[in-house]
């Protein structure tokens, strides 16, 4: 009677037949765990290249525009004004 209730112990459990093993369980956590940590890792980089983006352009925008581009743009005006002035003259002399 005493082998009946307490059941064998050097027999398998009938409920472990469809479980898996601790070790596939501890493999696919390892899987699991290290696909977490390398999409981790890739936020991780991509914060801290959008924070080195930001300080660049905070940089930039603190310092303004560089003479190289003031003088582009100053260029660029002037030679709109003379179209425009080359345009009114010719229109006005006919």
């Amino acid at each position: 009677m005493l082998g009946v209730c307490c059941g064998n112990p050097h027999t398998p459990d009938d409920n472990s037949a469809g479980k898996k093993s601790q070790s596939a369980i501890l493999e696919e956590f390892n899987q699991q765990l290290a696909q977490l940590e390398a999409q981790h890792r890739q936020q991780r980089q991509q914060l801290i290249e959008q924070v080195q983006d930001r300080q660049v352009q905070r940089e930039q925008d603190r310092q303004g525009p560089s003479q190289s581009e003031i003088l582009e743009e100053f260029n660029q005006q002037l030679a709109q004004v003379g179209r425009s002035t080359s345009t009114t003259t010719t229109t006005a002399n006919t």
